[in-house]
């Protein structure tokens, strides 16, 4: 269990000085270096003690800041902590298969398959397929009508609910 710490007049005066041309995470770096105790500083104490005083930054102020973090690499580090997704992560979402590529997730299908635009990949058993969209529609047209009249009225009603569960129903 952490200690209470109690500020010392350096640390404060140290902190009134910085807050307005340094960020908070930098600043808890700062003090690790400059004030070191028995636990690290964290960004949320020196947030914390900002506020308790009314230490606010203007708007220019957090902008510039910002552009530094941007700068210097610490904004895209949380990210990177918290989990964002390597190159190649494959994820099914729904009924879906998507990976990411090039920092953006792409239909899996479609991406192994290179399928083009106008294209539509379609797995068939353990085989992907690249069709032109007039024949991925012929072939739902015809799994339509191979449906049995109480299926499609099924399918219809469980449309026309996700419909209106997702607000687009008048």
């Amino acid at each position: 269990m952490k200690k209470w710490h109690k500020w010392t007049k350096k640390e404060h005066a140290f902190l009134v000085k910085n807050y307005r041309s340094i960020g908070d995470t930098k600043l808890a770096e700062l003090f690790n270096d400059k004030f070191p105790k028995d636990y690290s500083w964290t960004k949320k104490q020196i947030e914390k003690r900002r506020n308790y005083f009314g230490l606010k930054r203007t708007k220019e102020e957090e902008r510039r800041l910002r552009k530094l973090n941007n700068k210097d690499g610490r904004h895209f580090k949380a990210w990177d902590k918290r989990g964002r997704a390597p190159e190649g992560t494959i994820r099914n979402w729904g009924d879906r298969v998507f990976i990411k590529v090039n920092g953006k997730f792409v239909d899996y299908y479609r991406h192994i398959s290179g399928a083009k635009k106008g294209e539509v990949a379609r797995k068939f058993g353990n085989k992907v397929k690249v069709i032109s969209k007039r024949e991925h529609g012929s072939l739902n047209r015809k799994l339509w009508q191979s449906y049995s009249p109480e299926l499609k009225q099924t399918v219809n009603a469980l449309n026309k609910l996700k419909k209106i569960l997702h607000g687009k129903e008048d």
